[in-house]
């Protein structure tokens, strides 16, 4: 069974992400961020999020209109706008529905 740890909405909450990853072992195959991050913290929330030890994909969402869409500011990470990635037996793909820069 593959296993995802799933979240969005963190509007710049670093600190519930950061919580988030205390509570939380590397018990996951994968990790699927549905956006909304926050433009000034999206590099951070990957960052703490990398710790996981597995992929970590993500799309942006309104929250995220000044990130960037190049490169993910992390390894191990993949925006997944319009394109698929999988994590074990699961194919994930994503829209970024906001204009970032």
């Amino acid at each position: 069974m593959t296993r995802i740890l799933a979240f969005s909405d963190i509007h710049n909450n670093v600190r519930a992400v950061e919580m988030l990853r205390a509570q939380e072992a590397n018990a996951y195959d994968g990790i699927l961020i549905a956006g909304d991050l926050g433009s000034e913290s999206v590099a951070d929330i990957l960052e703490i999020t990398s710790s996981f030890e597995c992929p970590i994909c993500f799309v942006y969402g309104n929250w995220d209109s000044q990130a960037e869409y190049e490169q993910p500011p992390v390894p191990n990470s993949q925006l997944i706008h319009h394109n698929v990635h999988r994590i074990r037996d699961v194919a994930i793909t994503g829209f970024s529905g906001c204009p970032t820069h």
